[in-house]
């Protein structure tokens, strides 16, 4: 956490909790209205912070400082004690049970203040790189901006096309599942297109 770079050891609390990432997708998306556009670099902080683990508790630093929750969210000014300043006006043992509303009301303070830069984790392990892989494959999903519902389209034709391609064949069948395999290849072209053309204007 911002601005102390910090080594974490991760404890787990019995109260939290470890989220499989599509599941935290979903829930920041449908739940917590997080920014479509910002899904990824928030799940790639978060994994690079907590590993999805809302009870981690960071190493204490020198002073007694500590990071907590899901986002780590920092002691020295964020949460308390120790310290008198708790912008957030939250006790940091608030922060690493299971229910993640009052961490992101809290996160949504630093955000405002800091943006992502606030965590070292998303600016050593996210800025500036592809994070696409953070919600690939999540088909829990519920996209609403039209470049993520084609891309999901994709994804899914492309794994139409691998389990087709994949499954063992009879003489009898190898010819129709070519044909199919084909079909899909071109329709995974055609998607393809449309995402790289929409992407120009979304």
């Amino acid at each position: 956490m911002f601005p102390i770079i910090v080594t974490l050891l991760l404890v787990n609390l019995s109260a939290g909790k470890i989220y499989d990432r599509c599941e935290l997708a979903n829930q920041l998306l449908s739940v917590h209205n997080f920014p479509e556009s910002q899904l990824a670099d928030w799940l790639c902080l978060i994994e690079g912070e907590s590993s999805y683990n809302t009870g981690a508790i960071s190493q204490p630093e020198y002073d007694g400082v500590r990071d907590y929750g899901l986002f780590q969210i920092n002691s020295r000014y964020w949460c308390g004690p120790p310290n008198d300043i708790n912008v957030c006006g939250i006790n940091c043992l608030q922060l690493v049970d299971d229910d993640i509303t009052d961490d992101i009301a809290c996160v949504r303070k630093i955000y405002q203040v800091h943006g992502f830069d606030a965590w070292v984790a998303w600016r050593y392990k996210c800025k500036g790189r592809n994070l696409k892989k953070y919600i690939k494959g999540c088909s829990n999903i519920q996209w609403t901006s039209p470049v993520n519902v084609i891309d999901k389209l994709l994804s899914e034709t492309e794994k139409s096309i691998q389990t087709i391609d994949g499954v063992p064949k009879s003489r009898s069948n190898k010819l129709s599942s070519q044909f199919a395999s084909a079909a899909l290849n071109e329709v995974a072209n055609y998607l393809n297109n449309v995402l790289v053309t929409m992407k120009t204007y979304f």
